[in-house]
């Protein structure tokens, strides 16, 4: 429900899926574009306003945690970079039902118009 509710939204980049896979997701992360209407940080202020989850749980790229730091890896991933300033996970769990998915996706469409 919320690929299918998400898809399409310019700026939010919704989860991939194999045609042919069942994904058992442990968090629904999208990625919050710079062509988004708000920025990722004033989306997750919105959502929360409206009583919804939203976290970033990975806000620096792995190759910066400090473990790696100590190993001296010294790269710039461009990516990795872009991945983290853009992740934004919502709820996603046995308890959240088909009403909050439409609030999550409702709150996400008006924000992008």
């Amino acid at each position: 429900m919320l690929n299918e509710g998400l898809k399409g939204i310019e700026g939010i980049i919704i989860p991939k899926m194999q045609a042919e896979t069942r994904h058992v997701f442990n968090q629904y992360t999208i990625r919050v574009t710079d062509d988004f209407k708000v920025s990722r940080d004033e989306l997750i202020q919105k959502l929360k306003d409206a009583g919804i989850g939203a976290f970033v749980y990975y806000p620096k790229p792995i190759y910066r945690q400090k473990y790696y730091l100590k190993l001296g890896y010294k790269d710039n991933l461009k990516n990795a970079e872009a991945a983290a300033k853009e992740a934004l996970s919502i709820p996603v769990h046995p308890n959240v039902e088909k009403e909050d998915i439409k609030k999550i996706v409702n709150t996400i469409i008006e924000l992008s118009s």
